[in-house]
């Protein structure tokens, strides 16, 4: 955008009646604010003045359908205008979360609009997850919504060691919008109150409310004396809601996301392999995993759910590939009780597989396993190959290096070190590592701060290994290459440990985007 365009922009915004959001927000919910919520029977009321339009049958342009559907007030504030600037300040923000979008949205406007709800509701992964199901924050809060776990769990998503509800598309969007709904009851019909009490817990929310009826002040949300990063959810969701509804008043672009899904949920009665299932539907296994990363070990738990997210041109066949298989062909495994001289490797070897994946399989820290133990020993149908590939686990929190263009940010008013580095894909120490700051430092509007490693840098950077983790996974995650990783650092084998520290930049600097 070039620099007369952008003041033009800038101008409009200080006249706009709308609100955008630049920063991804990290929810701190109260969990113990959630009791059990149901599916509700009766539709929340709008709230506003706005009039709902009626909804066309058909639209082409997926964008233009979640227009119609909008219902939220608008507000033109201080606070509503500031998060417009932090984003027009991005444009490239809109366009990637969007394309992100691209998978999941359509499922998600389906299920806002079945409700009756306001369609912006749709847009709340923007905020929270940049909708990226993988997504995990630092307090531990999962996937597209960003539920902690305990709240998690108030609300019916299962999570144990095979299956974590809170990333499961699907599930996590009907347990949302449930949520959602049983807050604005609480609320009287009020979004603004309820989607802070998304962010904050309706205990948080109803405090402020409290305080500020004992002071004889107004009650409604922009009156609140509320957590700073509460204070910027709404403004944040009204501003992303703006530029959705008049992309081109603020120079934005959209990516295109038709009107039809792209994906299809495909219902199994038992448990099955997930590189089997990528085998079966002719889907890549890092697609079906990044499109169901609920799943967090090589098959869907053996208890259920086994939903898949496919693509919908994929589905079919998947459909038809999977009635034509033997259900005992699914998942092939065996058990073995553990003798008191026998090690993983022996066990491994008895049964024509690796220690690594036995280890992965049960859910082991080490080699150690007590005599009399017993052991699931996957044989995947004798395709060893195939449960190794499955065993590599779904990355949690996916942190993809920001983009060399991006190599500085000017600190606005409001910003925090943990916002910026979620808008530009950071880890929050390395950010405060390249500006020679602690993290929770205080930052001033207009202070300069370095986002990126830089273009052509020579510096290497540092990965500490974690659990679980493999050279394949950590090179998909950076965008190299395993023998990159080999030569960087010196390996003859792929063996990792965890708290090994490996470089991701060569010296001489990255051969491929990193």
């Amino acid at each position: 955008m070039i620099a007369a365009s952008r003041s033009k922009v800038l101008t409009a915004i200080l006249i706009a009646a709308s609100a955008l959001a630049g920063c991804v927000s990290t929810p701190q919910r109260e969990a113990s604010t959630v009791e059990s919520v149901k599916p509700a029977q009766e539709t929340a009321a709008g709230h506003g003045p706005e009039e709902r339009p009626a909804r066309p049958a058909q639209q082409s342009d997926l964008w233009e359908r979640l227009r119609q559907g909008m219902a939220l007030q608008s507000h033109d504030n201080a606070r509503v205008r500031a998060e417009l600037k932090r984003l027009v300040r991005h444009p490239r923000y809109l366009t990637r979360v969007g394309k992100k979008a691209r998978p999941f949205l359509y499922l998600i406007v389906e299920e806002v609009e079945a409700r009756d709800l306001p369609t912006e509701l749709s847009l709340i992964p923007m905020i929270e997850s940049r909708f990226d199901p993988r997504a995990v924050s630092g307090m531990k809060a999962a996937g597209l919504w960003q539920f902690m776990p305990r709240t998690g769990r108030g609300v019916g998503l299962k999570q144990n060691w095979w299956y974590d509800g809170r990333r499961d598309v699907a599930a996590s969007t009907r347990a949302a919008l449930d949520y959602l709904q049983q807050l604005n009851r609480d609320f009287d019909g009020d979004w603004e109150l309820t989607l802070a009490a998304y962010n904050a817990g309706a205990g948080t929310v109803r405090a402020a409310i409290a305080k500020n009826r004992r002071a004889g002040r107004a009650t409604d949300y922009w009156s609140l004396d509320l957590p700073r990063e509460t204070r910027r959810y709404v403004p944040k969701l009204l501003a992303v809601r703006a530029l959705i509804a008049t992309p081109e008043r603020y120079g934005m672009a959209l990516p295109t996301i038709e009107n039809r899904p792209a994906l299809q949920l495909v219902k199994l009665d038992a448990q099955i392999e997930l590189a089997l299932a990528a085998e079966l539907s002719g889907v890549d296994l890092p697609q079906l995993r990044h499109l169901n990363p609920c799943f967090k070990r090589w098959a869907t738990d053996p208890e259920g759910p086994h939903d898949l997210l496919l693509p919908s041109d994929k589905a079919a066949v998947f459909r038809e590939q999977i009635a034509q298989l033997e259900p005992d062909r699914r998942v092939t495994w065996t058990h073995h009780k553990v003798g008191s001289d026998e090690t993983l490797t022996r066990i491994a070897r008895r049964h024509g597989t690796t220690a690594a994946v036995l280890r992965q399989a049960n859910g082991l820290r080490d080699q150690h396993v007590p005599a009399g133990h017993k052991l699931v020993i996957p044989k995947s149908n004798g395709r060893t190959d195939r449960v190794i590939a499955s065993l590599e686990p779904v990355p949690q929190s996916p942190h993809q290096p920001p983009s060399p263009a991006a190599a500085y940010h000017r600190v606005a008013a409001g910003d925090t070190l943990w916002e910026i580095a979620r808008t530009y894909s950071v880890d929050i120490e390395k950010l405060a590592a390249w500006n020679r700051i602690a993290v929770t430092a205080p930052l001033r509007p207009g202070q300069t701060l370095r986002v990126s490693a830089g273009a052509g840098s020579t510096a290497p950077v540092s990965y500490r290994v974690r659990q679980g983790d493999s050279l394949s996974v950590i090179a998909r995650r950076f965008n190299v290459t395993v023998k990159d990783l080999q030569r960087w650092n010196r390996l003859s084998g792929t063996l990792l440990r965890p708290g090994q520290v490996l470089k991701l930049r060569s010296p001489r600097g990255l051969t491929s985007s990193a």
